[in-house]
């Protein structure tokens, strides 16, 4: 560890810090110095701007590097407040992207990559949660065969907040990752026998392959709401899909440009126009 860091702690163990304080404010203080070789307001915006910021963590930044300042003596440095920083926007991407470049990276990244690659593939499809996929059974994934022209397969998981179950739907090339995969390993613990923290260790390995993505395991659920809705243009229909309770929750998570709305008007008038044709040529 840096001597810096480790003076830090004892400085902060001097002043009777909590444990778990100091081990926060020492890695907020030891990240920024593997990026940076001085503070600068330019180079601790740019960290922020680096990081997946809610509130709490802003203002965890924040703390962090206030104590650190009042250690070292700093004081000509301003530091930005929580939710007044310049931030990049939140960056989305398609199936299309997540099949062409993420699934080759986790191929070429692990020596055993069917699992990763099965758990990323359920959650894009599904729009599960790291913790419903972590205790989800393989009773709960329905990928027996139904007929031959069968297109999706179900799965249904346990919300604790609502206590009911809900119920979505997956394609077959997904169906295929899963027979393949539980036919190779046991089920266990749940039906991909992780944890929601290893399913976050997966995206810590491969996201810096991607710097334009703040690539974590909740982006997926933003990839699986824009695709749906994309596809379906029905807002409700993707509430129940999520299994939000409020209609409010399901807005946050789509990123709809001009250019989406005008490809999906195009698609509703091209539709209602057939329609329409197809009423009048039946007279």
């Amino acid at each position: 560890m840096n001597q810096k860091i480790t003076d830090f702690q004892n400085y902060m163990k001097a002043n009777r810090l909590a444990e778990s304080t100091i081990k926060a404010y020492a890695k907020t203080i030891e990240r920024y110095l593997e990026l940076y070789s001085e503070f600068t307001e330019k180079n601790i915006i740019e960290f922020y701007n680096k990081q997946n910021l809610t509130a709490p963590v802003s203002n965890q930044l924040k703390k962090a590097f206030s104590k650190y300042f009042k250690y070292q003596h700093i004081t000509d440095i301003v530091l930005p407040n929580s939710g007044k920083h310049e931030r990049k926007p939140f960056e989305v991407f398609g199936w299309d992207y997540f099949e062409n470049e993420i699934v080759p990276t986790i191929d070429l990244l692990f020596a055993k990559p069917l699992k990763k690659k099965v758990i990323l593939y359920f959650m894009v499809y599904t729009g599960f949660r790291p913790s419903e996929i972590a205790t989800i059974k393989r009773s709960q994934i329905d990928i027996t065969q139904g007929c031959n022209f069968q297109k999706v397969w179900s799965a249904s998981v346990f919300m604790k907040k609502t206590q009911t179950y809900r119920k979505v739907f997956f394609p077959t090339k997904v169906k295929d990752l899963l027979e393949l995969y539980f036919s190779q390993e046991a089920e266990e613990s749940g039906a991909f026998n992780i944890s929601a923290k290893g399913i976050g260790m997966i995206f810590f390995r491969i996201k810096k392959y991607f710097p334009n993505y703040n690539l974590n395991p909740k982006l997926l659920r933003h990839v699986y709401s824009n695709e749906m809705f994309k596809m379906t243009k029905n807002l409700v229909l993707l509430q129940a899909l999520r299994g939000d309770k409020n209609i409010t929750t399901t807005k946050q998570y789509l990123h709809i440009n001009d250019d989406d709305i005008k490809k999906m008007s195009e698609d509703v008038f091209t539709q209602l126009e057939k329609n329409m044709k197809d009423k009048r040529s039946t007279k």
